[in-house]
């Protein structure tokens, strides 16, 4: 798309918006000592001119401008409004607000039922299409970081953005990025709610954003090939499966689709508590067709050890150089948070590269039953382990009645918890056994042979 042509959209907009005020129109005519791109005469003889400036480039200096009817010059993407008697230098945004004010519309006059976004959209939904209307608004690097940005909404599920301030230029910054997209049909604003001294908009992605997203992300995957490769070649195939097992099914949120939330401490790490110090009907909820229940149970547990969860968020973040892999803020719980997230189709392609790997390493391993012999213990701390609770939790990680047992007498030994009755066990300090449980997972999972 040329800049006369991305002009023309905008035209014709402003063409029918005037139409629908009940003014003339004619386009490219002379006026204020130069071709205007379109006048309008309303019906008392008034005439409104208008030149439509998407780079920002036209003088706008009040000395220069000699116009006879009132001027609107009308910016694209700059949300900065001016006033110089006859001359209003307005964003795109703003125009019909400010045109009815100078027409002198009635409030109860209905505003034109589109706006201009719904002439920018993009009736192509392929990468080229997209890239096409970019070089129009961006300089090459921009025109990246606009994908990128599409990328990471779309990995993210929602991104969030401060508001903008109407006396803050816009032209090259994140902000303008997401509004670009906005009005091409790509992302919408999902949400708005407050955030530490400012206003947070929330965006995810539209249908057509969700598909040319998903093309933009195979494209970059192709090109991105080795680079993945040499990530695969450096770790051990079990950690990369646990990274992306991570993201996949430890999941804050449903509309976070594969993203780990990011605690910033000495030394960064991802934020994990394992599902038995959360609730136990979780622990049932990892069910996976592939991977093995206990397995996944196993994976579970010992991502809630310090140790682990470092290595994770270090080897996730080596594959930000992939461009498929990124940080993102999102909102946990009304909080603003920062996470890690993984497009979909990187995420697909090295857990299926990676899990008989994993499979292979850990099943019947003294460490798995070690671990979910301890996890099990927790999730059915002061049930009767005869019951069929019980011992449905105790097959679903594969570990035995006297498995558990002697987890119970260590925790005894440790006065963290008691004995009730026979097969009933009590907690006498919760804080602290959890402490200890974590602990006891951290302390096995340094020694896991993954790097």
């Amino acid at each position: 798309m040329t800049e006369q042509e991305f002009k023309g959209k905008l035209t014709a907009y402003l063409s029918d918006l005037l139409k629908h005020y009940g003014a003339d129109i004619k386009s490219e005519v002379e006026a204020c000592q130069r071709k205007v791109d379109l006048m309008g005469i309303n019906k008392s003889g008034s005439t409104f001119l208008f030149i439509i400036d998407i780079r920002g480039e036209f003088d706008d200096s009040a000395d220069v401008i000699q116009c006879d009817g009132k001027l609107f010059i009308v910016r694209y993407g700059i949300n900065l409004n001016k006033f110089y008697g006859n001359v209003t230098i307005v964003d795109i945004r703003s125009v019909e607000t400010l045109l009815r004010r100078a027409l002198g519309v009635s409030p109860k006059t209905p505003v034109f039922e589109k706006t201009y976004a719904d002439y920018l959209k993009l009736q192509n939904i392929e990468p080229e299409a997209l890239r096409s209307v970019l070089s129009v608004l961006f300089n090459a690097v921009d025109e990246k970081l606009v994908e990128n940005t599409l990328l990471k909404i779309y990995a993210s599920g929602r991104n969030v953005v401060d508001r903008i301030e109407p006396s803050k230029k816009t032209t090259y910054t994140r902000e303008r990025f997401i509004n670009v997209l906005e009005d091409l049909g790509l992302v919408f604003l999902s949400e708005i709610m407050p955030g530490n001294n400012c206003t947070l908009y929330i965006y995810s992605c539209t249908q057509p954003g969700i598909e040319l997203s998903q093309k933009l992300a195979q494209e970059t995957f192709l090109q991105k090939q080795s680079t993945v490769g040499l990530w695969l070649d450096r770790h051990d195939a079990a950690t990369s499966f646990l990274s992306i097992w991570a993201a996949m099914k430890g999941s804050v949120y449903q509309n976070y689709p594969i993203c780990l939330p990011v605690i910033r401490e000495e030394t960064p790490r991802i934020a994990h508590v394992p599902c038995p110090l959360i609730d136990s009907k979780k622990c049932g909820e990892l069910m996976n067709s592939q991977l093995p229940v206990e397995l996944s149970l196993f994976a579970d547990a010992i991502l809630g050890g310090k140790t682990i969860s470092e290595r994770v968020y270090s080897t996730l973040y080596e594959l930000t150089a992939s461009y498929l892999v990124m940080f993102a803020r999102v909102q946990i719980s009304g909080n603003d948070a920062e996470s890690i997230c993984i497009v979909p189709e990187l995420a697909k392609s090295i857990y299926d590269a990676t899990l008989t790997d994993f499979i292979s390493k850990f099943s019947n391993s003294k460490v798995l039953k070690y671990v979910n012999s301890y996890s099990a213990a927790m999730s059915i701390l002061g049930i009767d382990l005869n019951t069929d609770e019980a011992i449905k939790a105790m097959q679903l990680y594969n570990v035995s009645y006297e498995d558990v047992i002697k987890v119970y007498k260590d925790l005894l030994n440790s006065g963290l918890i008691e004995k009730k009755s026979e097969g009933v066990y009590i907690a006498v300090k919760t804080d602290l056994l959890f402490k200890a449980y974590l602990e006891k997972i951290d302390a096995i999972s340094a020694e896991l042979e993954i790097v």
